[in-house]
């Protein structure tokens, strides 16, 4: 069996700070230059790995867990 990956990529680690800098997925979008979707789907598999059931949960655990920065 496989143990699935629960480590962030540096892209999801990014986009997870912009997040909890206060922008949305739009923003952080034209913030980085890729596409709104792009931003979407490395959201969503940010959050299955971290057991968030949305992005401000995602944030709360990213302090908890001293993922993010100030």
């Amino acid at each position: 069996m496989i143990a699935k990956q629960t480590e962030l990529t540096p892209r999801e680690r990014e986009i997870l700070q912009w997040y909890a800098d206060g922008k949305d997925g739009p923003g952080i979008a034209v913030i980085l230059g890729i596409a709104y979707n792009t931003v979407h789907c490395t959201t969503h598999r940010m959050c299955q790995k971290l057991g968030a059931n949305s992005t401000a949960h995602a944030v709360n655990l990213g302090w908890e867990r001293g993922i993010l920065h100030a």
